[in-house]
């Protein structure tokens, strides 16, 4: 049984072009109200997804400063606001934090004074913390808040080179999962590019989120896994709104839902029904929209807010009439 039922909610990945936080708050609020995230603008000096999860210089006192991100601060002062207007309440609310494959693999760009051992634990234990930390804020405004670990790197061509082994890769992962759970939190993990099947699914996030350009591959290669994550309650967050400017600008709504149910098909041949699918899915982007033009990641969000409505009424017309 799933912990929650998204049924096809829009969703953001996290990073906008905006300038400006109050603008990307109220655009996340605009187009995902039910399923919003606090908006990560790296655009600006300090908040690309590596800068804003690398750990803080220490304070005059030796300790390490607490992590902090003024996008976070503003959603959960935007929450509060809407919460006293009497609007109506989010049905989850979501954060997201740098996996720690991805922040060590960048970091061991800049410097290889440590080992990487230690480097892996420090990184996953770093993560960990502020994964636990937005859990514990985020609970205060719905049950079981979502935290996404955007994992660019967790996909199969960087994995066959790493000097990390399968073992250490999953170990440092599972370590943010783990948080993210006892502290009272849903993990899931994002990646873009080809995924490593495999490796999501041994870890068993409870939702996995992925470019659906890849999901027909991943769908006929690992049905049977799609199939037995979903009957035991996982969501599946399908990146169906294109995040680049190319194949942005050659798309409508009904080529999108299109490719969704071509690709649902696969699932159905491995034995999940079809409103059980509709019920464990949430539409996001394929990626950050932060490589867009304002005017491109408008039309973005539009689009999200079109293909996730197209879809759930679909679905509510096929339950109706079954």
């Amino acid at each position: 049984m799933s912990l929650f039922l998204p049924r096809c909610l829009p969703m953001l990945i996290g990073s906008l072009p905006h300038s400006h936080h109050r603008q990307a708050v109220e655009a996340v609020f605009t187009f995902t109200p039910e399923l919003p995230c606090w908006p990560q603008l790296p655009n600006l000096p300090g908040e690309d997804m590596i800068s804003q999860f690398l750990p803080q210089k220490k304070n005059g006192h030796g300790a390490e400063e607490k992590w902090q991100a003024k996008g976070f601060a503003l959603f959960l002062q935007r929450v509060k606001e809407r919460r006293e207007g009497e609007n109506e309440a989010p049905f989850k609310v979501k954060g997201q934090v740098t996996g720690p494959l991805t922040l060590l693999f960048m970091a061991l760009r800049q410097t290889t004074s440590s080992p990487i051992q230690e480097m892996a634990d420090s990184f996953s234990g770093h993560i960990a913390d502020i994964a636990a930390c937005q859990v514990k804020q985020l609970k205060n405004i719905t049950p079981l808040p979502i935290i996404m670990i955007d994992e660019p790197l967790l996909s199969t061509a960087p994995l066959a080179r790493g000097p990390l082994t399968h073992l250490q890769i999953n170990k440092m992962i599972a370590r943010v999962i783990l948080a993210i759970r006892q502290s009272g939190g849903l993990a899931g993990i994002h990646v873009c590019n080809r995924p490593s099947w495999q490796t999501l699914f041994e870890l068993a996030p409870d939702i996995i989120s992925f470019d659906s350009y890849h999901a027909k591959e991943g769908f006929a290669e690992c049905g049977k896994f799609f199939c037995k994550f979903c009957q035991e309650g996982g969501i599946l967050a399908h990146g169906l709104i294109p995040s680049t400017r190319k194949r942005l600008a050659d798309t409508a709504t009904e080529k999108l839902a299109d490719s969704f149910f071509a690709a649902i098909k696969l699932l159905e041949q491995s034995g999940l029904d079809r409103q059980t699918i509709f019920q464990q899915t949430i539409i996001t982007p394929a990626c950050g929209l932060a490589g867009l033009s304002m005017k491109q990641a408008e039309g973005a969000l539009l689009l999200l807010q079109d293909v996730s409505t197209r879809l759930q009424d679909y679905f509510e017309r096929e339950r109706i009439t079954a």
